[in-house]
């Protein structure tokens, strides 16, 4: 294979690439450090992985899987850390934002909302851009945490920013995509799907693509329609489940995942499907793309390694968990997280050579203030029943302890 290019996003969540060693057929596991609760999203930074855990907080791995440090929170972290200029920005299960230091884990600052900060922040110019399920966005000063504006939709905020040339574009459970004004915060322009939009924005090349709880997947035009106030809707694809996979724009060709088991490329100028790989159950995971392969994970416990030109399946590596986080991908090792809700849960780095060679479980810590999240047959939202026996949607019978979050 020819060198491989690690996958870097930017604030705008479109892809940046530079050199890295090529990663061969089959995977090979580096090593694992088992959790005792589900990890649900990793970022990597200087030589450290950063993993946000439910029901404790985060935790700094080195890249042989030791523990760095940890720090905890009150109920747990969903959102994926962002980290810049040596500070970790990440949002709380705990109704908080939080600023840390990445060598030490120290806190820096927090900032409270009224709801949790699912939302992943995107930081760019020194403003620290988050959702909140308390129905808004906020701008934060990335030095102090000092609130520089809020924007108030009528949902909740689960969509991470994508931040583009002075404007934020964001997703809210109210079925609408926003274009706020990056100094102000004022609505530019919104758009309205027919249901939920919890994935996050890419913005490539004047288009924004996002999908949506409504099955499908849209390219707008990023100035709204422009002065002749069209519709900023150039195409929408439609899928047989809900999208909450944050689209990856790679060389004119959009990668995402859908509730529908399905893994799509569609053509990013017309819409039209190039290939779609089946997987064996939901892809909530966001795919990441290295030079040729589309890495992305499964609620059926894979992590699969796709052909980016048809859609073949190279390998899949096969988890204890599900694969709901976005693989990172750095010099030639590809990390992830996986979800079991018992006591299988872990931090894989998997490389083309060595074998593991560290793992360690950590103790419970924290407790968890949303017994149910979604359900783990079609990720239906169960947060706002206290104790919920099926599902409302499909019918799934909830376990408590095994299905929740």
């Amino acid at each position: 294979m020819a060198d491989r290019t690690v996958r870097m996003y930017n604030p705008t969540h479109r892809l940046q690439r530079k050199q890295a060693p090529a990663l061969t057929d089959e995977p090979v596991v580096q090593w694992r450090n088992q959790l005792k609760n589900a990890v649900r999203e990793v970022a990597v930074w200087h030589q450290t992985v950063y993993a946000s855990i439910n029901k404790t907080g985060i935790v700094a791995l080195s890249l042989d899987g030791t523990e760095q440090w940890r720090f905890k929170t009150d109920a747990g972290m969903s959102s994926s850390p962002a980290v810049v200029d040596g500070t970790v920005y990440v949002g709380s299960d705990d109704n908080h934002v939080y600023a840390l230091d990445a060598t030490t884990g120290r806190q820096q600052w927090r900032f409270r909302t009224n709801g949790c900060a699912m939302s992943s922040p995107a930081v760019v110019d020194g403003t620290v851009y988050v959702g909140s399920r308390d129905y808004n966005v906020y701008a934060l000063d990335a030095a102090t945490g000092k609130q520089q504006w809020r924007f108030e939709t009528d949902g909740r905020v689960d969509s991470s920013p994508a931040v583009a040339d002075g404007t934020v574009y964001i997703g809210s459970d109210d079925h609408n995509v926003y274009a706020l004004d990056a100094t102000t915060g004022r609505q530019q322009w919104r758009f309205e799907t027919e249901f939920k939009v919890r994935s996050s924005p890419a913005v490539v090349d004047g288009m924004v693509y996002v999908g949506s709880d409504d099955n499908h997947v849209y390219a707008l035009d990023s100035d709204g329609g422009g002065l002749l106030s069209r519709s900023p809707q150039q195409w929408c694809f439609e899928t047989g489940g809900h999208v909450r996979s944050s689209p990856a724009v790679v060389d004119g060709t959009v990668y995402v995942g859908s509730d529908d088991n399905h893994v799509y490329a569609l053509d990013a100028t017309t819409g039209r499907q190039q290939w779609r790989f089946d997987a064996d159950l939901s892809v909530s995971s966001s795919p990441a793309v290295v030079d040729g392969t589309v890495y992305v994970g499964s609620n059926d416990n894979n992590l699969y390694a796709v052909d980016t030109t048809d859609g073949t399946e190279q390998w899949a590596f096969e988890t204890g968990g599900w694969v709901r986080s976005s693989p990172a991908v750095v010099d030639g090792t590809v990390y992830i997280g996986t979800t079991d809700y018992s006591d299988d849960n872990h931090v894989y780095a998997l490389e083309d050579t060595g074998t593991e060679v560290f793992r360690e479980k950590t103790e419970h810590v924290g407790t968890n203030t949303r017994a149910y999240q979604a359900c783990p047959n079609c990720e239906a939202d169960l947060s706002e029943y206290d104790n919920p026996q099926f599902c409302p949607k499909c019918g799934t019978k909830i376990t408590a302890g095994k299905n929740s979050e």
